[in-house]
């Protein structure tokens, strides 16, 4: 099995499209240097596991951010959402393992699944869990992961034998250690991340188009102050400026996946003058687009 880079699809919810693996053995690995792109906030069905192998990475999950140093890592739990960058336009990079729960559950009829998983996956304490390479029970974790990691590369006969031993080991660890979490997000916090979900579903189908916080309070039927307050309370953001964001985002995807000239990647992804377009872009990647595209075009992503 061979890693790739973290880039995603992702559909109209903000739920991410790729598979993960196969049906027969649902887990994929990746390495990821998230100096050249972002992982966009998305969420997905499968527990990931995450770990910093070089420098410092941005990661936040809902209303929660981590400056996740090299060695330290997070574990992030089914449907929460999630983002991933770097830290001041700096290399850093990542191998992660996304897995479903099937894998280590079997059926969710059996008593791995009920005893063991659903405690964790019901849990709204249990969002997210920062690994800190200081703390033994969570070193464990890190290393475990980077094993089940490594073993998926190898690939030797049995090695899914020794994947399922380790993320095994890893969920009864969290398991165990899953009282240790006594925040409890409460309903309101729960109400924004799923208007959070919905609001994003709307920027990821419009984009292209122009679009205000009247235009995303009225899709959510609910007022534009409390779209403002959603947006800095889940995402630590404004609304447009997440937008812009997500502009830039998928133009860089453009600017090194296709042929497309930039004058026309910053007409399809929402921005109508050029020179505007490319003061953001400058701003977000400290290059402009034409520098970016020449650097990263022939990378293997």
């Amino acid at each position: 099995m061979n890693p790739t880079a973290c880039g995603i699809e992702i559909g109209h919810n903000k739920r991410e499209l790729n598979e993960h693996g196969s049906y027969n053995f649902p887990i994929a690995i990746y390495n990821d240097n998230l100096y050249i792109e972002n992982v966009p906030w998305h969420w997905h069905d499968e527990f990931e596991l995450i770990v910093v192998t070089h420098n410092k990475l941005d990661i936040r999950v809902g209303n929660k951010q981590y400056i996740v140093e090299e060695g330290d890592g997070l574990f992030i739990n089914s449907e929460a959402m999630h983002f991933v960058s770097n830290c001041n336009n700096q290399e850093g990079d990542l191998k992660s393992i996304v897995f479903h729960h099937r894998l280590v559950g079997g059926n969710s009829n059996s008593i791995f699944y009920q005893k063991y998983l659903i405690p964790i996956l019901k849990d709204p304490a249990l969002n997210e869990v920062f690994l800190s390479k200081k703390i033994p029970w969570q070193k464990r974790i890190l290393e475990k992961s980077l094993e089940a990691h490594e073993q998926c590369i190898i690939a030797n006969d049995g090695y899914e034998f020794k994947v399922r031993e380790e993320l095994s080991s890893i969920m009864f660890d969290l398991f165990k250690h899953r009282s240790s979490k006594i925040e409890i997000p409460s309903q309101k916090t729960l109400r924004d991340a799923k208007r959070s979900k919905d609001m994003l579903n709307y920027i990821n189908t419009h984009y292209s188009e122009n679009i205000s916080v009247g235009m995303i309070a009225a899709n959510s039927n609910i007022s534009e102050s409390e779209v403002l307050r959603c947006f800095k309370n889940t995402l630590g953001t404004t609304p447009m400026q997440y937008v812009i964001n997500f502009r830039l985002q998928r133009a860089a995807e453009l600017m090194i996946s296709t042929s497309m000239k930039i004058v026309d990647i910053a007409l399809d992804c929402g921005f109508g003058e050029t020179s505007y377009f490319t003061k953001k872009f400058k701003n977000e990647f400290n290059m402009t687009p034409t520098v970016y595209r020449e650097r990263f075009k022939n990378r293997n992503l």
